[in-house]
């Protein structure tokens, strides 16, 4: 039986011409539900849902990139409780349909999971990455605010990120009174990033590492056993699903 399961990608208007690739590539390889949060204005595109986001029920995400990654989207797009949700970035490309061992792999996901990939790699903390967001304050200083887990913890990429919708819900909750914090203490928009991951550990909401065969993240330079042939990220030598800034 197929469980239900919707990707979700979001753009403002100045980043719409920028993602129609990203929506070319869903349209031909999707065969899943996908919908598109226009922040801020109203968007459209044949073939894929759009649902409007305004920027007051926007709270939480960076002025710089108006992301919904943590969980704003969820007042304008309802669904069942047990729907796995898929947020997405949108500087991605789907090479390719999933497969039925993808289908099967999500559908297993437990309820209460999440599901992401690395950063920079397996040895990343949320102090790596602090250091990486022209910070504010010291990391003595956030540790006080926060505890030792904002030093320690895992640092993940969410640039695909797949959760039930009641755990998406319980990460947004717990991220929304943290995101002045946040913000006083990092310049960069991926402090966004940085939250999401500290609420994770917080709340011990166990990970279920996402391997590079399904996203591959080059943010930190093109990942262990992926290559580019011909535009394409190839992972041992199969097409990777989400290639995601390579």
């Amino acid at each position: 039986m197929r469980f239900e399961m919707r990707l979700i990608t979001a753009c403002n208007a100045g980043w719409f011409g920028k993602i129609l690739p990203y929506l070319d590539s869903l349209k031909q390889n999707a065969d899943f539900p996908a919908t598109l949060i226009s922040v801020g204005f109203e968007g459209a595109y044949p073939g894929v849902d759009c649902a409007l986001l305004t920027r007051v029920q926007n709270a939480g995400s960076p002025l710089e990139t108006e992301s919904p990654q943590h969980g704003s989207f969820l007042q304008v797009l309802p669904g069942n409780d047990d729907e796995l949700l898929i947020f997405t970035d949108g500087d991605i490309v789907l090479q390719r349909p999933l497969t039925i061992q993808e289908h099967a792999w999500l559908g297993s996901i437990p309820f209460g999971f999440v599901s992401c990939g690395w950063n920079s790699g397996p040895a990343e903390t949320l102090e790596v990455e602090a250091n990486r967001l022209f910070p504010r304050v010291t990391m003595e200083q956030l540790a006080g605010r926060l505890g030792s887990i904002a030093r320690t913890a895992p640092c993940y990429n969410i640039g695909v990120f797949a959760a039930h919708r009641q755990t998406y819900r319980r990460i947004y909750e717990a991220y929304m009174p943290l995101w002045k914090i946040a913000t006083d203490a990092f310049q960069h928009p991926a402090r966004q990033q940085w939250l999401v991951n500290y609420v994770i550990a917080t709340l011990n909401i166990p990970v279920i590492h996402m391997e590079y065969s399904f996203h591959a993240n080059g943010h930190y330079g093109i990942p262990p056993g992926v290559e580019l042939v011909n535009g394409a990220a190839l992972y041992q030598g199969e097409v990777v699903a989400f290639k995601h800034r390579l």
